[in-house]
């Protein structure tokens, strides 16, 4: 070795490499088994999802029919575009690009996009909601230049009767974040649909579908490469209802205009052939993407359109409340058919006098002519007779003062007014005087559309009060077998408490108030079926000085001899019920004849009444109008 080289000493150095390259490897070793044991399935899963995706599909709701298996209420495609986060780099600048593309305002989609609370992962998120096909053409020839954006189908509720019946249905659409917060342990997501308001909220259970999925590959841009499985949307089941279109657009136009509402009844079976509501409003504004404008001039308008007036809203009955009144006053044997009253133009009652509607009197009256020409005098005095415990027991037997029980939200109870209703109410006692206005449907009772209708099904028929129903059966659209459905309750009047033969009686009066020259519902007479029936015009409270035309009612059932069918009319601050809802009932019943056979396709209109008895049906008890 030459003097001065120092031996090296390589033993040293392989043994330190080697130690270092061993820690080396147990290290890239152990990581391993951690990445592949311990975390196999996570990362399998992320390397999974950089070419796959899982697409939610969202389920069509069921349909909605007729009584005689019409549609009513279905599904249309609709497109929206949405962003999957994941494939979007840039989301504000993607947007930009699909506001440019579409010609949209891109400060609107940036809003949209922002409200919406962040989903899940690799699940779209909608920035426009039901696009025209123009859009979406456009978008689909520049998918190159919106990285992220994909296109979903949605099945969109589509009502093709527009406004007919649409308070009846209500209307479904995306679910709130309130509401998300309560339904989620239901399976709701972001962006699903449920019902907000009538039939739609009430049988969303049995309407509303499940939803299914779609597996896509992707590339990596996100754009959508290939389907690499399916999981069918499961539809909802559809829902037959006991509606007569035919018959609900005929109330409908006869409401056209005004705001009122009118219920028809099967007078066997409680089945609701009617049930309409004026003003109402096109349900497929719903649909799509309503804009805060929209909302707000809908929900703001002093006719308010969204209230389903036919179960929701209560009035004074005025006359129409004769036809019970007559019942318990024959059941009490207060009065008897043949009783005779005397209306000099007004009655005293505990020293004070109420005057009838006409100032002349209508002389010596009995039962069948005070109704008839609807006398107040002879009601007041009737009132006066069955007192306020007689009045609160039969209001009570024909179901005043509590939900029918119907299968929709918002139905209102009424009054059934009572000396312990009023202390409750008040903290005053009965004092006489509140039971005269009683007497002809003023004061303290309020009544619905829907109570009135069930009032003249349950004379017509004979004391079987019926509860109604709005649905025929719910039948599941893969199975085709029908969803059971809670009971409904038939209530049958005691005969010991009401003679069924009084029932004849009162319906022979009220054929009398259609069929004679001198009835106050002469407009409703139709030729070729009898036609039993009661006029009201309900005042109402002035306000201030100004003067607030009275409530229009009208009762009815039909054919006399055999009824088939009960209605109620109610037409707000227009007037005489013998006016203007006789001949929206005449209007409903001749449809209904007409599709059964019974009667021709052209039927002659009724004469008019002699201009003295258009007035006959005008209610006034004396009272001061800050009393009623």
């Amino acid at each position: 070795m030459p003097a001065g080289v120092e031996q090296l000493d390589f033993g040293f150095r392989i043994t330190a490499a080697r130690i270092i390259a061993g820690i080396w490897l147990s290290t890239l070793l152990i990581r391993l088994w951690y990445l592949q044991g311990i975390h196999g399935a996570y990362y399998r899963d992320q390397s999974e999802n950089n070419r796959t995706r899982a697409i939610r599909t969202e389920a069509p709701r069921g349909n909605i029919y007729d009584r005689t298996g019409r549609l009513l209420v279905h599904n249309r495609p609709a497109f929206n575009a949405a962003l999957m986060l994941e494939d979007t780099p840039d989301v504000k600048g993607t947007i930009r690009k699909l506001a440019e593309i579409t010609s949209r305002d891109e400060e609107q989609l940036l809003a949209q996009f922002s409200s919406r609370k962040a989903g899940r992962k690799f699940e779209p998120q909608v920035v426009m909601y039901d696009i025209s096909r123009e859009e979406l053409a456009k978008i689909k020839v520049n998918t190159h230049n919106l990285p992220g954006v994909i296109i979903t189908e949605v099945p969109t509720r589509a009502y093709p009767n527009n406004s007919v019946a649409a308070l009846l249905f209500g209307y479904a659409r995306e679910i709130s974040k309130t509401q998300l917060e309560t339904y989620r342990d239901r399976g709701y997501r972001q962006g699903d649909t449920i019902g907000q308001s009538g039939l739609e909220k009430q049988f969303e259970e049995v309407l509303r579908g499940r939803a299914g999925y779609v597996q896509v590959e992707v590339d990596a841009r996100g754009n959508r490469r290939d389907e690499l499985g399916i999981i069918d949307a499961r539809p909802g089941n559809d829902l037959y209802l006991t509606i007569d279109i035919d018959l609900q657009r005929a109330a409908e136009e006869g409401l056209a205009g005004r705001r009122g509402a009118v219920v028809a009844l099967d007078v066997n079976t409680g089945e609701v052939l009617v049930l309409a509501s004026g003003p109402s409003f096109d349900a497929n504004m719903f649909s799509g993407q309503m804009s805060a404008k929209e909302w707000e001039r809908l929900t703001h308008d002093k006719n308010k359109p969204l209230q389903n007036r036919a179960i929701g809203n209560a009035y004074p009955p005025g006359s129409t409340s004769k036809v019970l009144w007559s019942v318990a006053g024959l059941a009490e044997r207060k009065i008897a058919p043949h009783t005779v009253l005397n209306c000099p133009g007004y009655v005293v009652l505990n020293n004070r006098p109420y005057r009838c509607h006409k100032k002349a009197g209508h002389g010596a009256v009995d039962l069948e002519r005070a109704f008839m020409v609807s006398c107040n005098a002879y009601y007041y005095q009737l009132g006066n007779m069955l007192g306020v415990g007689n009045m609160t027991k039969y209001l009570q037997i024909f179901g005043f003062g509590e939900r029918t029980g119907i299968e929709l939200p918002g139905e209102e109870a009424g009054t059934c007014p009572s000396e312990s209703w009023k202390v409750e109410r008040f903290h005053e006692r009965w004092y006489p005087g509140d039971s005269v206005p009683i007497s002809i449907g003023q004061g303290y009772l309020v009544v619905t559309p829907l109570q009135m209708a069930s009032l003249m099904a349950t004379v017509a028929n004979g004391g079987t009060r019926h509860q109604p129903t709005i649905v025929k059966k719910a039948v599941n659209t893969q199975t085709g077998q029908l969803i059971e459905q809670p009971p409904r309750k038939t209530v049958v009047i005691d005969p010991k408490v009401i003679d069924p033969k009084i029932f004849e009686k009162v319906r022979a009066a009220a054929a009398n108030v259609v069929g004679s020259r001198q009835g106050t519902g002469w407009r409703a007479k139709l030729e070729g079926v009898t036609i039993g029936g009661k006029t009201g015009t309900a005042q109402v409270v002035r306000l201030g000085s100004d003067a607030i035309k009275d409530h229009a009612w009208f009762v009815a059932f039909a054919p006399v001899e055999t009824p088939m069918i009960a209605l109620a009319v109610l037409v707000e601050n227009v007037g005489h019920g013998g006016e203007f809802s006789a001949p929206i009932a005449r209007q409903v019943l001749e449809v209904y004849f007409r599709n059964l056979g019974m009667l021709p396709e052209t039927v002659p209109a009724p004469e008019h009444a002699a201009p003295e008895l258009v007035e006959e049906d005008t209610e006034s008890t004396g009272v001061e109008e800050s009393e009623q």
